[in-house]
């Protein structure tokens, strides 16, 4: 039976399967880098000690620069982000944070930080931080205290 289609070398069939395997295999770095970022929203006051399970680290690195002795985690939210994809966390009073990594060099990485407040920004900074590390930086003031913002970031 003529098909009208010609047979395909067996070396060509080879190479073909072979440059497939070999794309497969780089295909998450032509996709880009996937920032996998931890975002933990954090309650700190002063007065009576209390520390909120998995926010141990954070009490002892900022609790004795800023007094604070009682941390409650408000909210946690982990995001796989494409570079220049905008993350968004409610936090309390009317807020949002928007994080946006802009960039890495692998053993760094940048994020853009923005607050709005009523949907109007009202701060907005970059971080840098380790590859696999975190930063806390301090938002705004809620019932006697204030908000922390613990963003951790890395890539593979």
């Amino acid at each position: 039976m003529n098909t009208g289609l010609k047979s395909v070398p067996v070396w060509m069939l080879a190479w073909l399967t072979a440059f497939c395997i070999v794309l497969s295999a780089f295909s998450p770095a032509l996709a880009g880098t996937t920032y996998h970022t931890r975002v933990k929203v954090i309650h700190a006051t002063k007065g009576k000690a209390g520390v909120d399970p998995g926010l141990e680290a954070i009490a002892r690195e900022i609790g004795s620069e800023f007094n604070y002795t009682r941390f409650r985690r408000i909210s946690e939210k982990a995001m796989s982000l494409s570079e220049g994809q905008k993350g968004r966390i409610t936090l309390p009073g009317n807020r949002d944070l928007i994080i946006t990594p802009t960039g890495s060099n692998g053993s760094r990485i940048q994020y853009h930080i923005r607050i709005n407040a009523k949907g109007n920004p009202v701060f907005q900074t970059g971080v840098r931080l380790q590859n696999g590390s975190s930063v806390t930086i301090g938002g705004p003031r809620l019932k006697k205290g204030v908000i922390l913002i613990n963003i951790e970031g890395r890539t593979r």
